[in-house]
């Protein structure tokens, strides 16, 4: 991708699609990854990927690869799942039916060890409906659940086995010619822990239920199995007054501030506005036009969803509120997650330019920095304490330690995203869950690499001038440098690969307050 590095050219897009496409960058961090939240392996002999680097840096092949588990995932089952071939699976709330899966056994003649079940669902939000296929395998204690959600693929241990009883009636109704049956209530609970698990950040997941008569209405059991997620929810006036909050700290303890994470912070204090005016569908009109005017790195990352902005700007409907006020409540999150990252990694200093080229002096040089191995392994373990709320002394391993949340109903849409959202505690935690994606992260998604290396730094690619010191905040560690001496004429400086590199090497940036000289040409 071609870069010109000074000139941040704002543009306007019209199409939800704007948000995968590459920018300029306003910084050349794009080695600062975390890596992955979920166990890493691959599908086909579930050994380890390799994404730590000889110098302890991450690579970003790695990252952009599919995301694996291990141990492995059980084995894959060929035979697809259709709702109107399978047996429902009712139960009675009140006057309502409630159809909460679909379920078939391929095999009732399969040995206890050997036999699975199958089930098909369709879970709701406020951005859409999602299906979701899941299969039961195993014995006793040693029953699993296997998903399929989109593109990303779970599974994890049940807390209790039922996988003998389910077999028991599905087979038995399949004999009998029955359409459906009806489990125990704690078969009924058990499977509800299973949602959970699934989508972890839903505060409520309730039963869609059908108004009609069951026993009156033949095709009732025709009907998809549907539950619905209530997805949490911003006050906006409390959202409000925590954004002030972080903008007062930011303009009190930070001299340098870092373009992109303002910009973020006053979008949601515009979100929030739009959500407290006297007619808040008015204002989320207004406040669309803002998203749609922005480029994509200038949004939160939520904001940047296809999903959210279908919800709230492109095909508002009556969840349109529900979903502004959901991402306003994770655009908080981020804007602070991404301060106190600031704060803990960056230190305040000067950088000045002492050339030995008397013929130089007084002329203006575009200082290039790039962060090297420790700078990732600072980010990456005071990213750790953040999660963990606690002191991580040397390396961490963050597949062990990042909550695990494989897919979300507004993040899933991308890997990337999803991805991100896992870093930025955005899609909700549940504990010894296995996941991968079937897809690698595409080339111009919104990666966590790009993400973080624009939002934590001031500046990274600058204008200088010799005998001149610059003031910067940058994240601890050491940093490569390259040198060019731009021309005389500002109208030649639209592309700054057509200038040779004059001189190339590394400086520290750890001190309390660094002052770093580059004297070598």
């Amino acid at each position: 991708m071609k870069r010109s590095t000074w000139r941040f050219k704002r543009s306007r897009f019209s199409d939800p699609s704007f948000v995968r496409h590459d920018l300029p960058f306003l910084c050349t961090m794009a080695t600062i990854l975390i890596v992955a939240s979920c166990q890493l392996s691959r599908r086909s002999d579930g050994e380890p990927s390799q994404i730590a680097t000889e110098g302890g840096g991450l690579s970003l092949s790695a990252a952009s690869a599919p995301l694996r588990v291990k141990p492995p995932l059980m084995p894959e089952d060929p035979t697809p799942l259709n709702p109107q071939l399978m047996i429902s699976v009712t139960r009675q709330i009140g006057s309502h039916t409630h159809v909460p899966y679909y379920a078939r056994v391929p095999d009732c003649t399969a040995s206890p060890e050997a036999s699975v079940v199958q089930f098909f669902t369709i879970l709701k939000s406020d951005f859409g409906q999602h299906p979701i296929q899941l299969i039961l395998r195993g014995e006793g204690l040693g029953e699993a659940i296997r998903v399929d959600a989109e593109n990303y693929r779970m599974s994890f241990a049940v807390t209790a086995p039922v996988k003998s009883a389910l077999v028991k009636q599905i087979c038995g109704a399949t004999k009998d010619g029955s359409p459906h049956i009806t489990p125990e209530p704690s078969i009924m609970a058990e499977t509800e822990t299973w949602l959970r698990h699934i989508a972890p950040d839903c505060t409520e997941i309730q039963p869609v239920l059908d108004s009609s008569d069951a026993r009156m209405v033949s095709n009732e059991y025709l009907r998809p199995g549907q539950w619905y997620c209530q997805l949490p929810e911003a006050t906006p006036t409390n959202a409000l007054a925590e954004l002030d909050t972080i903008r007062t700290t930011m303009i009190r303890r930070w001299t340098r501030q870092p373009y992109l994470l303002a910009r973020r912070l006053a979008v949601g204090a515009d979100l929030a506005h739009a959500l407290m005016a006297k007619d808040p569908e008015r204002g989320l009109d207004v406040f669309c036009r803002v998203v749609k005017g922005s480029l994509p790195a200038e949004l939160p990352a939520t904001l940047t969803s296809k999903r959210w902005q279908y919800a709230v700007c492109d095909h508002p409907d009556d969840h349109r509120i529900h979903a502004a006020r959901f991402g306003l409540l994770k655009t908080v999150s981020e804007v602070s997650f991404m301060r106190q990252l600031f704060d803990r990694t960056s230190r305040l200093g000067y950088l000045t330019l002492k050339l030995p080229i008397p013929e130089q002096a007084g002329r203006d040089v575009l200082v290039t920095l790039a962060p090297l191995g420790e700078v990732t392994d600072n980010v990456a373990r005071e990213t750790t304490k953040i999660w963990l709320g606690e002191e991580t002394k040397g390396k961490v391993n963050l597949d062990a330690e990042s909550p695990r949340s494989c897919w979300h109903p507004i993040y899933g849409e991308d890997a990337g995203l999803m991805r991100l959202a896992r870093y930025l505690t955005l899609s909700g935690q549940t504990l010894k869950v296995a996941c991968e994606e079937s897809d690698p992260i595409r080339e111009n998604s919104l990666t966590p690499a790009r993400y973080f290396a624009e939002s934590i730094t001031s500046e990274t690619e600058f204008v200088a001038t010799n005998g001149h010191a610059k003031m910067l905040r940058l994240p601890i560690g050491r940093y490569a440098y390259k040198l060019r001496i731009l021309p005389e004429n500002l109208e030649d400086w639209d592309d700054a690969s057509q200038v040779a590199e004059g001189a190339r090497g590394e400086i520290e940036w750890d001190a309390k307050r660094p002052r770093q000289v580059i004297s070598q040409w």
